[in-house]
């Protein structure tokens, strides 16, 4: 065989075995993922399992009915406190629209002159929480100096209310003062019912204040 037809044949074999090969590769390339791909589902499979296998071990309870150690306590230590009334009774002053104490009367003026006399946003005073009014400046004062003296007896509520164990509004219009003390009441109907067993409701008032603030 001439040299040059031989090495026609040689380079032909080469370029034959060459384009086999490179399709028994590409044949690997193809089927290569397909094998990872299911390699690559069953090991998450395995590990999901692994793992939720692990939880109802740490959520299960013991075999006397109590919680494993370090399980949350839940709502323990978190019980809101229990409600409290205010001390003083604060209604509504209809001129200024404020939380006032007595309404915004003067507590001294019921002791001087023996009526509801109302204070001024000139003469004011913070006494447990509220604000109480005054007419003059006379009347501050004698205020500051002695409050549980004019103040009215129960932080200003219902003394009918308070001695049967209750709570209700004081209207500063519906007073009464017994033995030097300033009372109110709900309204009038229950102002005379208070009066009929005045003496007595007095001492259970007494009595009930101020477990009654709650």
């Amino acid at each position: 065989m001439r040299p040059y037809v031989r090495a026609l044949f040689v380079v032909s074999a080469l370029q034959l075995g060459a384009n086999a090969g490179g399709a028994v590769a590409q044949s690997a390339d193809v089927q290569e993922p397909a094998d990872k791909k299911a390699a690559d589902t069953k090991k998450p499979v395995d590990g999901t399992k692994a793992t939720d296998a692990k939880k109802p071990e740490e959520t299960k309870e013991t075999g006397d009915g109590k919680k494993p150690e370090g399980a949350k306590k839940g709502a323990e230590g978190t019980k809101p406190a229990a409600y409290k009334s205010l001390e003083i009774y604060q209604s509504s002053a209809s001129f200024f629209g404020q939380k006032l104490a007595v309404g915004g009367y003067d507590a001294v003026a019921y002791h001087k002159e023996s009526k509801p006399v109302p204070g001024t946003d000139e003469f004011t005073h913070m006494w447990k929480g509220a604000t109480w009014r005054f007419a003059s400046k006379e009347n501050l004062d004698a205020f500051v100096k002695e409050p549980e003296k004019y103040a009215p007896q129960y932080g200003g509520y219902c003394a009918f209310a308070v001695g049967h164990g209750a709570l209700a509004s004081g209207d500063p219009k519906i007073w009464k003062i017994v033995d030097g003390k300033l009372y109110l009441n709900l309204d009038q109907s229950v102002q005379k019912s208070w009066e009929k067993d005045m003496t007595s409701l007095i001492k259970r008032g007494d009595a009930n204040w101020p477990k009654v603030l709650k």
